[in-house]
């Protein structure tokens, strides 16, 4: 990361449109790497980091999600 080449194999496997994809991260290099492969991301309190306008919580998460 940030090289977007994992997210693509990842995309390329599900043979699906990238608008189908998010990336769940917690690191700014996650959000990058999304940036880079051409999709969304929604960054998370959990993990490494600490980020503003992110996720706190699984629930919070799982609330946005469905």
């Amino acid at each position: 990361k940030p090289h977007p080449q994992m997210i693509e194999m990842i995309i390329e496997f599900y043979e699906d449109s990238k608008d189908k994809f998010l990336l769940v991260g917690d690191s700014t290099r996650d959000k990058l790497c999304a940036k880079n492969a051409g999709i969304d991301s929604i960054l998370v309190e959990w993990g490494f980091s600490e980020h503003q306008n992110s996720i706190h919580s699984f629930k919070e998460l799982e609330k946005l999600l469905f």
